[in-house]
């Protein structure tokens, strides 16, 4: 567990992010102290949020797409919601952790089926310099996976215009 892990620093690259953190009064690095997180804290919760306000603050104030809290019986099924009908799932995902593309498909497909969404947006904050920029659309382009939002400490002009295409289909 450290900052390297969490990729705070590397999203503290990311002008837009880096005033998000410092008009919110959020740490923008770890601090040295006698407490720490646990594992499971540090991983399914910080780790989640960071992702989660990354990536509502680029949607909103970038791509003018508002994303709404999840009613009680979608929470923790994805991130956010639009009135679309859309849900999105933020990850911060590395370049090391590979999750079995059909293994993801298949769970976001009965995701999609309890709560009845019609699409499903899966996006990856970060991605490193060598990450190619191969979207993968799934399930008839009901579930969209996106690789990366930023890359090279800025917010991708590709992940972007996917998005906005993909969001007016």
């Amino acid at each position: 567990m450290s900052e390297e892990t969490a990729r705070l620093s590397d999203l503290m690259k990311i002008d837009i992010l880096h005033k998000l953190f410092l008009d919110s009064g959020w740490t923008t690095a770890f601090p040295e102290s006698e407490l720490m997180l646990t594992p499971p804290m540090f991983n399914n919760i910080y780790k989640g949020a960071l992702g989660e306000v990354c990536g509502k603050h680029i949607f909103q104030s970038l791509l003018n797409i508002d994303l709404l809290e999840l009613d009680v019986d979608e929470f923790e099924r994805f991130d956010f919601k639009t009135e679309q009908n859309i849900y999105i799932d933020f990850k911060l995902w590395n370049d090391r952790v590979a999750v079995p593309a059909d293994e993801l498909v298949d769970n976001i497909r009965e995701k999609m089926a309890i709560i009845g969404a019609e699409r499903v947006f899966v996006i990856n904050i970060l991605g490193t310099s060598n990450t190619p920029f191969r979207p993968i659309s799934s399930f008839g382009g009901k579930i969209v996976e996106v690789p990366y939002l930023c890359k090279n400490d800025k917010v991708d002009n590709k992940a972007i215009n996917l998005i906005l295409k993909e969001f007016h289909k």
